[in-house]
């Protein structure tokens, strides 16, 4: 699985994005730049959304 992101003075900010083995997207994070997650989702391997924080 390949993870993307960033970190600043040791926080994770911004975009945090996984993928499954078939490149399709399987994860994503959003942090602020005090480093606190405002968001997550998650999805299968099929694409279906099975995650969203908070809820849409």
């Amino acid at each position: 699985m390949k993870v993307d992101g960033q970190y600043h003075e040791g926080r994770l900010v911004g975009e945090f994005q996984k993928w499954h083995e078939n490149g399709r997207l399987a994860g994503r994070k959003l942090y602020s730049e005090a480093g606190q997650l405002t968001a997550e989702y998650s999805w299968t391997a099929g694409g279906v959304l099975v995650y969203s924080w908070p809820e849409a």
